[in-house]
């Protein structure tokens, strides 16, 4: 099980307990059961990829950074390999590829030009607060 995935855990809580919510509570919120929360909170089993949204919106900020743009969007917005793979059209063998950093045939400038579109669709995703004068974070709901 990945660090950066159990690290989540620890501000979940944490939000949690601060302001006193029922693991039912927020499991409604989330739409899991509270068995689920637990099994989270203790380390049992990780979240599936369609849950993140709902968890960086519940924390309201996103605790997940991964070095490689591509996978921080992907997971962020809770869309699996096969599902980005579809959006930029291309075989998710090349994604994989590309999240690995692996690609022989890809030159510089291609991974600059990904990184720049998967940037660009990040920041889409932050929608401006005037009235608060900050950023609040919206996972995009693309979908295939």
């Amino acid at each position: 099980m990945s660090n950066r995935i159990k690290d989540l855990w620890r501000p979940f809580k944490q939000r949690r307990l601060d302001f006193n919510l029922y693991r039912s509570f927020v499991a409604k919120m989330i739409n899991i059961t509270p068995e689920t929360i637990t099994n989270w909170e203790l380390n049992r089993n990780i979240p599936n990829t369609s849950y993140i949204p709902r968890i960086i919106s519940f924390l309201e900020y996103s605790p997940i950074f991964h070095q490689n743009p591509v996978v921080n969007y992907r997971v962020q917005n809770g869309l699996t390999q096969k599902e980005l793979s579809k959006i930029f059209k291309i075989a998710p063998s090349t994604l994989l590829k590309i999240e690995k950093r692996r690609s022989k045939r890809m030159s510089e400038e291609v991974k600059i030009g990904v990184d720049l579109i998967i940037i660009l669709l990040f920041i889409s995703s932050y929608q401006y607060n005037k009235q608060y004068k900050t950023l609040v974070f919206h996972p995009l709901s693309i979908r295939p």
